[in-house]
């Protein structure tokens, strides 16, 4: 059995690991590893270097990277402060959460509410603004393209949102770090000249503050926004769908949306599902046995 752990990182992280400053994860990963007599090696993760630990007999994680042989895993950042995951497939509809089911009523009420009031107090900022009457759309990229995880493309969405919503106001929220085309830019000023439609550029509080609810394929914005208690309609394959209106996993959008603010989840009971239970909370003592816990959810024998 293979004794070592590779981590394939960042220059950036790799120094942190080295020079005394640290890493939120990482550190802790190798204080895991090297309590249960783990080697670790730290390497530079360029695409060739990774590929050649296809040929080494290596437990491996990747940094918000495709996994590419049985041994090893992409660590991923979830868009909430300290919590991190692991998956072992690239493909999202195959990610370790998707299947597995969420019951609230299996969930410790107090636990659920006392962490969510203490997450809420240090994620949602202050007012700015009222709930307003707005939909707001967290877009992606490739919006004219249907991938293969999603029920329609993100154009489709927009239409089937301006479709279906009648009464409120709908804001369409480009994502900061996507590059897009002449011609999706086009096809969004093409949705803005309705009345009804705008291209929000506020910061992402604001927005979660002012709307009703959010329409996405599968964006983390649904996840910061259960803090602000703001129901979801998803149209793609993603590992949190589960308290949300999900078009991907068969409800229909007219449904969807007649139903989306009548028929609201539990909140409380799904961010401590989702974040405390099944991600791994790196503030606490005990993330060193998390870390090794969810290695061995996916088959490392160690």
């Amino acid at each position: 059995m293979t004794r070592t752990v590779d981590f394939y990182l960042r220059p950036r992280t790799i120094r942190q690991l080295t020079d005394g400053t640290g890493h939120r994860f990482y550190s802790r990963a190798m204080t895991a590893f090297e309590s249960i007599g783990l080697q670790v090696n730290l390497i530079d993760d360029s695409n060739d270097i990774r590929k050649e630990s296809l040929f080494a007999p290596c437990f491996a994680l990747f940094d918000h990277k495709v996994p590419i042989h049985d041994l090893s895993l992409d660590v991923r950042r979830t868009a909430i402060g300290p919590f991190y995951r692991m998956e072992k497939s690239p493909i999202r509809a195959k990610y370790r959460l998707v299947d597995r089911p969420f019951c609230p009523a299996d969930i410790p009420a107090q636990k659920a509410q006392s962490f969510f009031r203490i997450w809420q107090k240090l994620i949602v900022k202050p007012k700015t603004t009222e709930a307003s009457g707005v939909v707001l759309v967290a877009l992606q990229g490739q919006l004219l393209a249907r991938r293969s995880q999603q029920a329609v493309s993100p154009v489709d969405m927009i239409r089937a949102t301006m479709a279906h919503e009648k009464d409120r106001q709908i804001w369409l929220k480009l994502h900061p770090k996507e590059s897009y085309s002449v011609d999706e830019l086009a096809a969004i000023a093409q949705f803005a000249s309705d009345p009804r439609v705008t291209v929000f550029d506020g910061d992402l509080d604001t927005a979660l503050h002012a709307c009703d609810y959010i329409v996405t394929q599968n964006s983390s914005v649904v996840l910061r926004g259960l803090f602000y208690q703001r129901p979801a309609i998803v149209f793609a394959d993603c590992e949190f769908h589960h308290p949300f209106k999900s078009v991907r996993r068969g409800v229909p959008v007219a449904a969807a949306f007649d139903t989306v603010m009548t028929d609201q989840p539990d909140f409380a009971a799904f961010a401590y599902w989702y974040l405390q239970l099944n991600c791994i909370n790196t503030s606490r003592e005990w993330v060193e046995e998390m870390i090794l816990t969810q290695c061995r959810e996916f088959g490392w024998d160690i």
